[in-house]
């Protein structure tokens, strides 16, 4: 008897709020080149990430994830910088804006609103 995997598992997601995590310590204002390889069109590629973290039921606010997953992307931040840097294209070459105010990383918060229960007799034909 084969078994069938669900292809899409339907999930709400509510969004809470997303801001900009920047590096815990003033970073001076400046330009950084990109080379060749990161130059070609053909590597052009954006890449998405999301981490799930399950909440403890707890009232103290310092113990909720969100705050210890922001303050430790915020301080990861001071050690590599050029990551909250911005790109800007200039004679057709990229370039890494570090420094600037308006750098950042977004961090968005969110919730699960109906989790799905898992139930293996639907996945059989």
């Amino acid at each position: 008897m084969s078994t069938k995997i669900s292809s899409s598992i339907p999930l709400v997601v509510n969004k809470k709020y997303t801001e900009m995590v920047k590096p815990p310590k003033h970073i001076p204002s400046h330009t950084l080149s990109l080379s060749t390889l990161d130059n070609d069109p053909y590597n052009e590629v954006i890449y998405k990430a999301c981490y799930v973290f399950k909440a403890k039921n707890v009232v103290d606010d310092n113990n909720k994830p969100e705050s210890l997953v922001r303050e430790a992307l915020s301080n990861l931040l001071g050690y590599y910088y050029p990551l909250s840097g911005t790109l800007k294209r200039t004679d057709r070459k990229l370039q890494l804006n570090c420094g600037s105010d308006g750098g950042g990383v977004a961090f968005t918060v969110a919730t699960i609103g109906n989790r799905p229960k898992y139930n293996k007799a639907q996945d059989k034909i």
